[in-house]
């Protein structure tokens, strides 16, 4: 990880050098050493690091909260930090997973009042936690035994599923991030990396249009700007989920997290965007 890539996630996931520090369990000095000479990061925390990241991007929880961070910070309170840590990394892993076999194959209905999902005989039960993520409760059969190696694919698709619900009702619940014009803030990213500087009407044009002069703009706005501010876009009806799928579909998706953040908010099933390091030759 470069010096760079730490500044853009720090920044990225909201964090101050001293809040990573106690999300990491480490001492500020180190977070501080590891800004000057990010190759020093060692596995855990780039891994960690990389996991709240694309958690973040898909709109799942990913960090403590109610926890005093930072402030009095005890033994159990780190036991708390590393527990949530944990589980994140875990649940980066599982999606991931997931995701590389296509996305679920199954389609497990979600009930979120309930705590559970539901697949034919089966019933997979999840606690809900404090931050607005989710752990594995229990699972059970009416039709045979459980046996969890050889139901295992089909409990990860359970968790995937109940992951994609979490993260629609966040954002249904929050659906306008705090930024005040996210059309000035999409166009301020776009003109800064290009020499064309458009406006409105033509980022719209970008967006909408596949035979558009304006790609190079087109491909900022998908790979450049936030998940955040493409999430203030649809708020403001200056784009829908759809058009930015479609769009993403012409120009690419340089990030696997961002690809599947927009497949998530437009309804689509995993893999229907691919990703610009994986699109097919022409």
């Amino acid at each position: 990880m470069e010096r760079s890539e730490l500044r853009a996630v720090l920044s990225e996931l909201g964090l101050t050098q001293s809040e990573v520090a106690a999300l990491l369990s480490v001492d500020e000095r180190t977070v501080r050493r590891w800004a000057d000479d990010p190759v020093r990061i060692p596995g855990p925390a780039e891994q960690a690091l990389r996991a709240w990241l694309r958690l973040h991007r898909l709109g799942l929880a990913w960090k403590p909260e109610d926890l005093p961070i930072g402030e009095n910070d005890t033994q159990e309170l780190a036991k708390q930090i590393a527990l949530y840590r944990q589980h994140a990394i875990e649940l980066d892993a599982l999606l991931r997973k997931v995701e590389a076999r296509g996305g679920p194959q199954t389609p497990w209905k979600v009930d979120l009042d309930a705590h559970q999902a539901t697949l034919g005989h089966m019933t997979v039960h999840f606690y809900p936690l404090p931050n607005g993520g989710f752990s594995p409760a229990m699972y059970r059969r009416s039709d045979q035994p459980p046996d969890i190696e050889r139901d295992r694919s089909l409990l990860e698709d359970a968790y995937a599923c109940i992951a994609k619900a979490l993260a629609y009702e966040r954002w249904k619940r929050n659906p306008k991030p705090n930024i005040n014009d996210p059309v000035a803030t999409a166009l301020s990213a776009v003109n800064t990396s290009t020499p064309i500087e458009i406006d409105r009407t033509q980022l719209r044009d970008a967006i909408v249009n596949p035979s558009t002069r304006y790609r190079a703009q087109a491909r900022l706005l998908i790979n450049e700007v936030s998940a955040n501010v493409l999430a203030g876009l649809v708020a403001r009806k200056f784009v829908t989920w759809k058009e930015l799928a479609d769009l993403a579909k012409r120009v690419g998706v340089d990030s696997d997290g961002k690809a599947a953040f927009i497949r998530n908010m437009a309804g689509l099933p995993l893999g229907e965007l691919v990703p610009a390091g994986n699109q097919p030759s022409r």
